[in-house]
């Protein structure tokens, strides 16, 4: 008998407090879809970057399509061997944005020779890694003295490696887009050339 008073006792006094209960939504949390632009404005705050970004966005230039990626990819992937050659375009020496420049010859590019921060311009930002897809462009900034964001451009072979020209006393040749001791962490963003 004396549970059953203290039983009556407790829920007359829960019954005169005021009890309040709050519910949001569904109830159900959905991951939220970040865009790539914000993903890379995030990534530059983070590097300490953000003015270059800034910087990188204010002079737009036009677009270039590659109707034929498996061209563009083969015409670079056919440098592998070419000695690294400050402003070349040819294969007696090439560098990075000469090496994507002759890619892009091979499919129609008539404009002008561009560096590689020009050359970051010409598609769509890729955001993430994991959604590279074969002949996408890598950009990196591995010159933190350089006023462009991006000084350094390759091109993805669509398994996590990339061709590119690197720097003076080296040939073209195949980098790890996830190397911890150098390339990881100077990731910029990738740049689809294609529609899809």
């Amino acid at each position: 008998m004396k549970k059953f008073i203290l039983l009556l006792v407790l829920i007359s006094t829960l019954s005169s407090c005021a009890v309040f209960s709050f519910t949001t939504g569904s109830g159900v949390t959905k991951p939220s879809k970040e865009s790539s632009v914000s993903i890379i404005e995030n990534r530059m705050r983070r590097m300490g970057l953000s003015s270059k970004w800034k910087n990188f966005n204010s002079n737009k230039i036009s677009k270039f399509k590659v109707s034929d990626i498996n061209k563009f990819f083969n015409t670079v992937n056919s440098f592998k061997g070419v000695q690294y050659r400050y402003g070349g375009t040819n294969r007696s020496g090439i560098d990075c944005s000469g090496l994507v420049y002759m890619g892009l010859k091979s499919v129609g590019y008539t404009g002008k020779r561009l560096n590689a921060e020009s050359v970051a311009k010409l598609g769509t930002l890729i955001a993430k890694k994991e959604s590279l897809v074969k002949g996408d462009l890598v950009c990196f900034s591995i010159n933190k003295n350089s006023k462009n964001l991006i000084n350094h451009i390759a091109v993805y072979n669509g398994s996590g490696g990339f061709i590119h020209a690197p720097s003076s006393g080296k040939t073209v040749r195949t980098g790890d887009i996830n190397d911890v001791y150098y390339w990881a962490d100077k990731f910029i963003f990738g740049v689809r050339l294609t529609n899809n």
